[in-house]
This record gives structure tokens, C-alpha cells and sequence, in this order.
């Protein structure tokens, strides 16, 4: 199977997908409130390729997913931009639950592309808490969906784009050093 096919892009594929990895009803009902909460959130705007940033959100979370992420990491991933958007602590928690919400401000608040906080977490890796860690597979959740996506080729010299390229090489290893070589 092609790697990026395996992948949901939409909220009947991610379901299905969640249900095929063993969720049961309470699961699936925290995954519905966190896609239409995070669908209200970002409605109505895209990447830079034309493509719902929903898109991006739902296959962010599925990749999380397909590689043994928690429900609430998985949930934390679908909802990991709502911040940028305006979406309020109290209204996060209440749609994907405050553990996954704790993470979604954690992701929101590190900074996942600073050279010297990478270095860090590769020297330190062994004793990362499970937040860091959780955070960490987000954040290569989003960065493999970006590839996916080949969103890059649509951003010319953005920030994001040269940071990505720049620190590459150490996002790898801390991947493969936190067991996510894969990603």
C-alpha cells in the first residue's frame, strides 16, 4: 500500500481507521465532538495548495494514529492548529477532553523548531516525560503529512518551509531516537 494512502484524509476514513483499530463507542464519540469541533474551528480555510486544512488536521491525527499513538494524542493532533485560530482552552477541553487538550497547548506552546530545543531533546531523550514524547509524535505526525502533502512545493521561501529543510536532519534523529523511525 502507498504510504500516503493508507492514510485518512476525511472523518468517515478516519472513523473507519479508528474502528479497524479497535475503538469502542466512547472513543468514536470523542473522535466525532473532536472533528466537528475542530471543523467549526477551521472551516472555510485551506493550505496553500487549494486543500481543507480539515484535510491536513484529519490525516495529521491518522498518522498518529496508524503508528500506536494514545486516543488522547490522536485527538490532540486532530485538533493541533485550533489555537492559531482563536479557539478558546475551556471550549478544546470540552470538545476532545483535557488530557488531550493539556497536549494540544503543550504543542502549541514548544518550540518544535528551535535548533537548541531539538538539541536538548535528542541529549535528553531517555528522560523525556510522556508529554514531550506525545507532543514530539505530533509534531512528526504534522511534518509527515506536510511531506505527504507535498505541501512545501507550495511555499516558497516561507519560514516554515526553510526551518523544516534546515533542521531536518535533527528531527530525524529524535524520531528514531523516541521509537518513530517510520515517521
Amino acid at each position: 500500500m502507498e504510504e500516503s494512502s493508507r492514510y485518512a484524509l476525511t472523518y468517515p476514513q478516519l472513523v473507519l481507521q479508528a474502528a479497524a483499530r479497535g475503538y469502542d463507542q466512547a472513543a468514536l464519540s470523542r473522535l466525532k465532538r473532536g472533528h466537528a469541533f475542530t471543523l467549526r474551528v477551521v472551516d472555510g480555510r485551506y493550505r496553500a495548495q487549494d486543500v481543507p486544512f480539515l484535510c491536513h488536521l484529519v490525516r495529521s491525527a491518522s498518522i498518529a494514529m496508524w503508528h500506536g499513538a494514545s486516543e488522547d494524542v490522536v485527538l490532540a493532533s486532530l485538533a493541533h492548529a485550533v489555537y492559531a485560530y482563536g479557539a478558546r482552552r475551556r471550549a478544546v477541553a470540552d470538545a476532545i477532553g483535557p488530557s488531550a487538550e493539556k497536549l494540544v497547548h503543550a504543542y502549541e506552546q514548544s518550540e518544535l523548531f528551535d535548533e537548541r530545543f531539538l538539541r536538548e531533546r535528542i541529549a535528553n531523550h531517555a528522560s523525556l516525560s510522556q508529554m514531550e514524547r506525545d507532543v514530539m509524535l505530533m509534531a512528526f505526525a504534522n511534518e509527515l503529512e506536510d511531506f505527504l502533502d507535498q505541501q512545501m512545493a507550495f511555499r516558497a521561501g516561507d519560514r516554515y518551509r526553510e526551518t523544516i529543510a534546515g533542521k531536518g536532519a535533527l528531527r530525524v534523529k529524535l524520531a528514531r531516537l523516541l521509537g518513530h523511525a517510520a515517521l
